[in-house]
């Protein structure tokens, strides 16, 4: 009889950590595996655009550029929900401009992240305006 108990328990374990497990799935969206568009550019020679959204909302933004010697760059990070911005981030460097930020958003929506890179030469003049999109994730 106890034998029997002790099964059940351990299913119920079991079953309810599966459970919790189905919540904590991750969607992760990125356009990184798309043709890399970046060969057309003079100061940058890879970028990408990405999102995760985890069961409980949690947003990860993340965008990257690799500027070539020489070159410097401006990042503006944007998180969409449709066509309405409601996060927006800026950062900028030289050699890797990257972003990873953190938003928690509600379901019954989808949500995309663009990021705008203005890359400029060692004169300060803008060589190369890109923008990168993620793919669009629905929570």
């Amino acid at each position: 009889m106890k034998k029997t108990k002790t099964a059940k328990s351990w299913l119920a374990l079991v079953l309810a950590l599966c459970m919790c497990f189905s919540l904590c799935v991750t969607t992760f969206a990125s356009d990184a595996d798309r043709d890399n568009e970046a060969t057309r550019y003079t100061g940058v020679s890879t970028c990408y655009a990405g999102l995760a959204i985890s069961g409980w909302g949690k947003a990860t933004c993340s965008s990257f550029a690799s500027c070539n010697s020489g070159y410097s760059a401006t990042m503006t990070m944007e998180l969409k929900r449709g066509s309405t911005t409601i996060k927006t981030w800026e950062t900028s460097g030289s050699m890797v401009v990257s972003m990873e930020k953190i938003y928690y958003v509600v379901s019954g929506y989808t949500y995309q992240v663009v990021a705008t890179i203005v890359v400029k030469d060692s004169h300060g003049t803008v060589v190369d305006t890109i923008e990168k999109s993620s793919y669009s994730v629905t929570f």
